[in-house]
């Protein structure tokens, strides 16, 4: 879950400061000696592609490393008239006014040393191997030092302006981000690091918006990092980038490119997923129709009717490479779609894609109880003609060892050496590709009192936490020497199915 939670606080630093500096509020900033020229901003009601660019990606695609995992975009004029909302009771709908934009303009100035009056466009970037994560400002501002001392990062000079909040400003645009963001922009504009501009991940990201089929400037997140789109369908297949992205209009999209044998269990999953919402709304409204309280009636009533009708917009298609979701949500501001990725659809997708990993700990499990049943009801005799006692096949130890995000693509390479415990051979078990689980059998008894424990973990998303799959397999009651068979097994045990 760190995608949507790094992803928002990045936003959620830049549009909720706290307005309590004190040594930056009370006294005028100065003046950069040399600030950089940027062109002018078009108006709201310019069309986007007056500036070159198709989107906000193309603005800061320079600045941005190559290897971000999670790349958000968005036109400031939306967000803008949702601010002047909730901040200043402008009424919902009316066009954005110039004047309060002005002086709101001159208030962040005065305060964090950028215009944000003057923004067009804004990128963010989150890298989870770092915790890095920084919003890239562009449009036209006039530059100025912060209140306070300035430090160095990376080579950069950058300000603090809010909590583990550092200001700096990199060719031509302002940027925002914790230290660790900020290093890796210095590490790309010194060469250090490739950047997104130009390079295989851009075209990916590029494709995935564009089949979102959202007006350019729409707020919209994409990713193409493996630690999050590999192995989601059969036989290991990886989807290449995902996007989720949301237009003024109240229209949201979710976007997958990658071959069919990957999409195909995504798509299911929404079906599954839209199934269970309206499961959910119907018994919304089943306790609205019955409570007492005036409250839960209401919030019953119209909370189901809301969801019903959001589900019956909902439109999948897949065709080749692309597999496409859509609806329209009735919403019309900016962070307010903002919240809904934030908050709903975007750690839905993260959760059904670590969901799909999830079948390979049932279908090796269900595997290791076939290998497991064959080997306890086969008669075993001794070298001198004795039959042996019904058991099965003495325990290991985790296999294989260690982490799969110690791994490319956390996850565990093929490795045949690692499956040479005669258990394995006994139970005709080996995983043969890469794979996110490490597996253990233990058992203990023989003839009616045998049993053996399947279990599978993984760290689906590296952060420590182990999902794990265990199933207990039971010898039968009336097992004897000779005649072995089994009473079963239980249920699944599922602890932290998707962290």
């Amino acid at each position: 879950m760190r995608l949507h939670v790094l992803t928002a606080s990045a936003l959620a630093g830049l549009l909720s400061m706290p307005a309590c500096q004190k040594t930056a509020q009370q006294a005028q900033p100065q003046r950069v000696e040399a600030p950089l020229a940027l062109a002018e901003a078009p108006t709201d009601d310019a069309p986007r592609d007056a500036r070159g660019a198709a989107d906000p990606l193309a603005a800061a695609s320079a600045l941005l490393p190559a290897d971000a995992d999670v790349v958000l975009t968005a036109a400031w004029g939306p967000l803008f008239q949702e601010i002047a909302v909730r901040m200043f009771g402008l009424l919902p709908g009316r066009k954005d006014d110039p004047a309060l934009r002005a002086d709101f303009g001159a208030m962040t100035k005065r305060l964090y040393g950028v215009d944000l009056g003057g923004l067009v466009d804004l990128a963010a970037f989150v890298s989870l191997d770092e915790g890095a994560a920084a919003v890239v400002l562009s449009g036209r501002f006039s530059k100025e030092r912060p209140q306070g001392t300035s430090r160095q990062v990376g080579g950069l000079e950058a300000w603090a302006v809010g909590p583990q909040l550092l200001l700096t400003f990199v060719g031509g645009h302002a940027v925002i981000g914790n230290e660790a963001g900020l290093g890796r922009l210095a590490r790309v504009q010194r060469g250090e690091l490739p950047r997104l501009a130009g390079s295989p991940a851009a075209a990916s990201h590029a494709k995935a918006r564009k089949a979102l089929g959202l007006p350019a400037g729409a707020l919209v997140m994409s990713t193409t990092a493996p630690s999050l789109l590999s192995a989601t369908g059969a036989g290991g297949a990886a989807a290449e980038a995902f996007a989720a992205g949301s237009g003024s209009n109240g229209i949201v999209a979710m976007a997958a490119i990658g071959p069919p044998e990957a999409l195909a269990p995504l798509e299911e999953l929404v079906r599954k997923g839209l199934v269970q919402t309206r499961d959910q709304a119907d018994a919304m409204l089943a306790q609205g129709r019955t409570a007492g309280d005036l409250t839960a009636a209401a919030t019953g009533l119209l909370g189901g009717h809301h969801i019903l009708r959001l589900v019956e917009t909902v439109k999948t298609t897949r065709a080749g490479s692309t597999l496409l979701v859509r609806a329209d949500t009735g919403l019309s501001s900016g962070s307010t779609l903002l919240g809904y990725w934030a908050v709903v659809a975007v750690p839905a997708f993260l959760k059904y894609t670590r969901r799909a990993r999830t079948t390979e700990a049932t279908d090796h499990i269900d595997k290791l109880y076939k290998g497991a049943a064959v080997y306890y009801t086969t008669p075993k005799v001794a070298a001198d003609g004795r039959k042996l006692p019904c058991q099965f096949p003495p325990s290991t130890e985790w296999t294989p060892k260690g982490s799969p995000c110690d791994h490319p693509n956390q996850m565990y390479p093929a490795d045949a050496s690692a499956w040479s415990d005669p258990t394995w051979a006994a139970l005709s078990f080996q995983m043969t590709g890469p794979h996110y689980f490490r597996y253990r059998i233990e058992s203990k008894g023989q003839g009616a009192d045998a049993e053996m424990v399947l279990e599978a973990q993984a760290d689906l998303d590296c952060d420590g936490v182990w999902s794990t799959f265990r199933r207990t397999v039971f010898a039968s009651p009336g097992a004897a020497d000779g005649d072995c068979w089994l009473d079963g097994q239980s249920a699944f045990y599922v602890d932290n199915e998707t962290e």
